[in-house]
This record gives C-alpha cells, sequence and structure tokens, in this order.
C-alpha cells in the first residue's frame, strides 16, 4: 500500500512521550496503531481516519498529535511532517502521539442555563422525525 505518495506513520494513543538526555524521546505505550497517510492528506482528514481506525468516530475527538514535543494541530503542521519524512527518507516510519476527549453536546434545560451532556445519553424520537418526514416539513 506504501508507494512514493504515502508512508507509514505510527500512532500511540494510550501512552505518552519520555524526554531522555541521551536517546532524545521515546514513546512509551503497549498498543499503538499503524496508519498510511498521503501528502495531500489533510489534518482533519487524518484525524478522522484515526478516529475511524479505533472505533471511536462520534464518541471521541482528537485533542491534540504530538511529533516529539511539537504539537501538530492544522494542516501546515502536518505538511511540516510530510517535508521531515522527504527530507531524512532513512526515517521510514514517523511516530505520533495522540490524546483524545470526549465528545460533548450542549443541552438546555433552562432558557438561561444551559448543561453539557454526552453525546450517548441524548434521546432520539423516532416517531417526531418520522412524523415530520411523513408530513413533508423537512
Amino acid at each position: 500500500m506504501t508507494s512514493k505518495n504515502s508512508f507509514l506513520v505510527i500512532v500511540h494513543y494510550k501512552g505518552r512521550i519520555k524526554k531522555k538526555m541521551r536517546t532524545k524521546i521515546k514513546f512509551v505505550d503497549k498498543d499503538s496503531l499503524s496508519v498510511f497517510i498521503k501528502y495531500s492528506t489533510s489534518f482533519v482528514d487524518f484525524q478522522n481516519t484515526i478516529l475511524q481506525k479505533l472505533g471511536l468516530h462520534g464518541m471521541k475527538q482528537v485533542e491534540k498529535v504530538k511529533y516529539d514535543s511539537f504539537v501538530r494541530d492544522s494542516d501546515e503542521n502536518l505538511q511540516i511532517l510530510f517535508h521531515f519524512h522527504r527530507q531524512f527518507f532513512e526515517v521510514r516510519t514517523h511516530e505520533l502521539l495522540a490524546k483524545f476527549e470526549d465528545l460533548f453536546n450542549p443541552v438546555v434545560v433552562s432558557s438561561s442555563l444551559p448543561v453539557m451532556a454526552s453525546a450517548r445519553n441524548l434521546v432520539a424520537f423516532p416517531s417526531f422525525t418520522a412524523d415530520l418526514h411523513h408530513d413533508n416539513i423537512i
């Protein structure tokens, strides 16, 4: 699957980065995820790929992605990683650390106080939506 247009990235998602004087950095993690990314991949697409591979899409979001001590949080920062890969081709696999946070949706309980509730706890009313579609209101 790897080609000139893509490369392998190891994503650590349950661990941390440990800094040492002699060896610089070490990823401390028992699990990791292998992801092939293309040079045209956007940062949002990269985040979604991680979430989909872990089965967390819709439940979590990627809070931050770190490469060594640098946070990758935009398309430009992801392009810097691509630049590193092209310049230092002897480093075949780059390692990143992804941190997640839960997704929350606002729920209004009064006209003045919004309360945060987990997306998993929201209740859908199928009969209500069915009536809207049936009457061609939407």
